[in-house]
């Protein structure tokens, strides 16, 4: 069935129980009475056949958007621009928030994300070109970059009324203003609040500065701000003399993240000691490349704090700082070259870490963006390079851990290690290739494999690309190495994976069966995904013919499967012949222990027998065990493929089926099964068909699918025709068959309209 609607204040409701606010904390929020909070919750539940608070919170957290950071904080001191903010979202699409470094325009948009649904994207790290794929990757997408990945994002992004938070966008800031631009364009209910330093000066964009906090008496929010934190920081502190606490903060100019800092101070030192510290000329101590008052201030905050530190803890700092992501207490022992433990947890009592990620999970640490700049400031680049190289020779070990398992371990732990790890593993291979290292091309394997079982990540594809394009490291590999590279590559890459296959060919020669098998499954594979199945079919039959030789089953399976998409891509095959030629490559999976193949090629299954009337049973009971897996495992997009074949499978029910189809397809940006899902969909609501199917022609022009193309406008053609608007019908084909084959179109439309195309 359709997701229930709710009224905007309904879903105000949802937000604010989801953030766990009494009915009376909501009732002050919205300046309404309790009852009136009541009456909406009481919808809520009706609507959302919710039996208690608890399923409303759920709820709330799957209805729309994705799962925000929590505040680990208070929210003091902003109060006035989160209601500035917050009534500019009502009537404008896009709100940058400015303002300089430390004053706190990511922890107020983070409060803005919390009160309605949002992507939340963290854009410190991004360079040239990552801006979108960055999104894509919030958006829980395999993102790669390509010409359809905007037009991915803005189908995922119009799920429903969204905001998209862009964090730390001042390194992309030329990058972000045509994105932002053009997915507003797309989704008609986005809204999108950007952070950054100073204004990006696109069109539409309404900007909120965000000065220091006012610090001149008690009631003022900085000083309000310092007092919460420094009771958070220690209950023993005395902070009664409250005139003092003004003096620090008017000290600090009100930068939010200075006060912070010295608020964290008062568990070693009095307010009166603080005082006199900052009085000694505190505001000097530091340097910014921005040499305006604020920013000078907060760099002052910096450099106080690291005068406060011994020679020991500066060293472990400035190591840590050089690390590219969040660091364990292993890495950080392996950036500095001993074990770091109690230094750790000594920077993290004085608020120079901050814990990352889940607070019960193994304990992850990271430099805030503007520390971090500061203390690199300070560190030497052969500081630098040593941590670079010392996080290599790290991951290298974890690299061969974690590669070696990734295929025959698809417990929850393991994936989580591969989400933690492979990232990491991408920056190692990438510092490797520039230093010249011999490890680069063992990494690059490991990445191959990273992306071959869990999908494309950004840092991911773009490490190995940088690896493939450098002659010292391809000449290191094998033809078996370059087989797991080049699959890995076919995701955005095929020209590379044709070189990849030429160079595996080269190697192997006539000699060695190991590699003559990668040599002609890699030949094989790119032959496929060129839509060339007729050329690859006696490739890929002498690899099967080499992996059964050598009692490889994984190989064999791969050889298997890609063997299977041939055949079914060749189209003169029955559905019996495809169907068994994919129960081999899950047989052959199955007895290599790669679990999370079988459950692939099980759900590829579904789809070629919900085709056939005659396996349509067989075809919902695949469809049935592929859903339990995916659902166990959190794969929407499998979820989607499963519930789209048994909607083809099995009638009844097949409304509802496909409409949750199409919305974890939006979620995902998965372009080519949005559209079958539209079309399908379509045929269940008539009323709502011309639209279903209008969207259907966008989503799969973008996506680059020609069948998919073929199919919608064929679709839209067909109920225009029997419409009675020929006109119209007539003019869509008549446009399509400058880019679609003409023949195909007429074989998917009625003979009337097939015969106005074809004369």
């Amino acid at each position: 069935m359709r997701r229930p609607s709710l009224t905007r204040r309904e879903r105000e409701t949802l937000q604010a129980v989801a953030r766990r606010l009494t009915n009376a904390e909501i009732a002050e929020e919205f300046g309404v009475s309790v009852r009136t909070v009541e009456s909406h919750i009481a919808a809520l539940r009706r609507k959302l056949l919710a039996e208690s608070r608890r399923e409303l919170v759920q709820a709330a957290e799957s209805y729309v958007g994705r799962p925000v950071p929590a505040p680990l904080d208070s929210f003091v001191g902003r109060e006035h621009a989160l209601a500035q903010t917050l009534e500019l979202l009502l009537a404008e699409r896009w709100v940058t928030l400015t303002g300089p470094a430390g004053v706190g325009k990511s922890r107020l948009a983070l409060e803005l994300a919390h009160r309605s649904p949002s992507v939340v994207v963290e854009l410190e790290s991004a360079g040239s070109g990552d801006v979108l794929v960055a999104i894509a990757s919030a958006l829980g997408m395999e993102a790669v970059a390509s010409p359809a990945l905007l037009a991915t994002c803005a189908v995922a992004l119009s799920a429903g009324p969204l905001q998209l938070v862009l964090d730390n966008a001042d390194r992309v800031a030329a990058e972000v203003v045509p994105v932002v631009r053009q997915l507003l364009g797309r989704a008609q209910q986005l809204r999108v609040i950007v952070t950054t330093r100073t204004p990006l000066r696109g069109p539409g964009e309404i900007v909120v500065d965000l000065d220091p906090l006012p610090a001149n008496s008690p009631a003022d929010a900085g000083v309000r701000l310092f007092l919460d934190r420094a009771r958070a920081a220690s209950r023993t502190t005395d902070l009664s003399d409250q005139a003092l606490a003004v003096d620090v903060c008017r000290r600090l100019e009100g930068v939010p993240l200075a006060i912070e800092l010295a608020a964290a101070r008062t568990r070693h030192l009095s307010l009166a000691e603080l005082d006199r510290r900052l009085a000694e000329g505190f505001e000097t101590l530091g340097t910014s490349v921005d040499r305006t008052q604020r920013n000078t201030a907060l760099a002052a905050a910096f450099a106080w704090s690291w005068d406060l530190l011994d020679l020991g803890l500066r060293e472990v700092l400035m190591h840590l700082a050089a690390l590219p992501h969040v660091f364990d207490l292993d890495l950080a022992s392996a950036a500095v070259g001993r074990r770091v433990d109690g230094e750790v947890v000594e920077l993290l009592d004085r608020s120079l870490l901050t814990r990352a990620g889940d607070p019960a999970a193994r304990a992850r640490f990271r430099i805030v963006a503007a520390l971090r700049e500061f203390v690199l400031g300070r560190t030497g680049p052969q500081v630098r390079e040593v941590v670079a190289g010392r996080h290599a020779c790290h991951f290298r070990e974890i690299a061969r851990n974690v590669a070696g398992r990734a295929r025959f371990d698809d417990r929850p732990e393991t994936r989580e290690l591969a989400h933690l790890a492979f990232p990491e593993i991408a920056e190692a291979l990438r510092w490797a290739v520039l230093a010249g290292d011999a490890m680069a091309a063992e990494l690059a394997v490991a990445v191959g494999i990273g992306i071959e079982q869990y999908g494309p990540e950004q840092g991911m594809m773009r490490a190995l690309v940088e690896a493939v394009a450098d002659e010292r490291v391809r000449i290191r590999w094998t033809a078996p190495d370059l087989a797991v590279v080049g699959q890995a590559l076919t995701y955005a890459h095929l020209d590379l994976v044709d070189e990849l296959a030429a160079r595996a060919r080269e190697l192997a020669g006539a000699g060695d069966q190991v590699d003559l098998l990668a040599a002609d499954q890699l030949t094989g594979y790119v032959l496929v995904h060129r839509e060339r199945p007729a050329e690859a079919l006696p490739v890929l039959d002498e690899a099967l013919r080499r992996a059964t030789e050598l009692r490889d089953h994984w190989w064999r399976a791969v050889v298997l499967q890609t063997r299977a998409k041939c055949l079914h891509r060749v189209g003169d095959r029955d559905t019996e012949e495809v169907l068994a030629a994919f129960e081999a490559a899950r047989s052959a999976y199955a007895a290599a222990g790669d679990a999370m193949h079988v459950n692939n090629v099980r759900s590829l299954m579904a789809q070629v027998a919900a085709e056939d009337p005659r396996r349509r049973d067989q075809a919902a009971a695949w469809a049935v065990e592929c859903l339990t897996y995916a659902t166990c495992h959190g794969n929407e997009v499998e979820m989607g493929h499963a519930r789209l074949s048994r909607a083809k499978a099995v009638p009844i029910g097949s409304h509802e089926d496909l409409t949750e189809a199409v919305r974890l397809f939006r979620r995902a940006g998965d372009l080519r099964c949005l559209s079958r899902g539209l079309v399908a969909l379509a045929e269940h609501e008539p009323e709502e068909a011309e639209p279903l199917l209008r969207e259907a022609l966008d989503v799969s022009a973008a996506s680059g699918d020609l069948q998919l193309h073929v199919i919608a406008t064929a679709a839209l053609g067909t109920l225009l025709w029997e419409q009675s608007r020929h006109a119209e019908a007539n003019a869509l084909l008549g446009a399509a068959a400058e880019e679609l084959p003409p023949a195909a179109l007429a074989a998917r439309v009625p003979p009337g309209l097939a015969a106005e195309l074809t004369g």
